[in-house]
């Protein structure tokens, strides 16, 4: 075989963790994650599943608003031949600094479900810096994997 081939046979398998991710519930929520990771699958030299952590919230009545939504979200789906897991997490209001944490053991639970069904991953993808980079981070530096954070709209200060 000569090495100009090796590159089409390669397939990373993609771990997407992003609280950037539409769902049943929230069809238009930052559906630019989404369209990015269809393309990159597409190209058939990708595998992808997307863990998207939501906050976890016990009621669906429309009166609760906002937070509502999150109790419609589907613990799982399949959003354009992706596979899309929600695991809950616990916000505690007034307690910001809680929420990587809890999001991180969210997300690790998840992992570890999907590795026991078999599904493992080459590299950690999120979109987001906070909470999804800093999960990301812990996830990674738990597991031994790399991860990658990309920085949609957000601005960080480098000193």
């Amino acid at each position: 075989m000569r090495v100009q081939n090796f590159k089409a046979l390669v397939l990373i398998r993609l771990l997407t963790l992003t609280s950037l991710y539409p769902n049943a519930a929230m069809p238009t929520h930052a559906t630019f994650v989404e369209n990015r990771l269809r393309r990159i699958v597409e190209t058939g030299r990708v595998e992808a599943r997307v863990v998207a952590p939501v906050p976890w919230f016990p009621f669906k009545h429309q009166r609760f608003g906002e937070y509502a939504r999150y109790a419609a979200v589907p613990r799982a789906e399949i959003r354009h031949g992706i596979a899309v897991t929600h695991p809950r997490y616990l916000v505690v209001p007034k307690r910001p600094q809680w929420q990587p944490g809890a999001y991180f053991r969210a997300a690790k639970a998840e992992v570890a479900r999907l590795r026991a069904d078999g599904w493992d991953f080459d590299v950690i993808d999120c979109h987001y810096v906070y909470p999804d980079g800093v999960a990301a981070a812990s996830l990674g530096r738990a597991l031994g994997e790399p991860w990658a954070s990309r920085l949609w709209f957000q601005p960080v200060a480098v000193t």
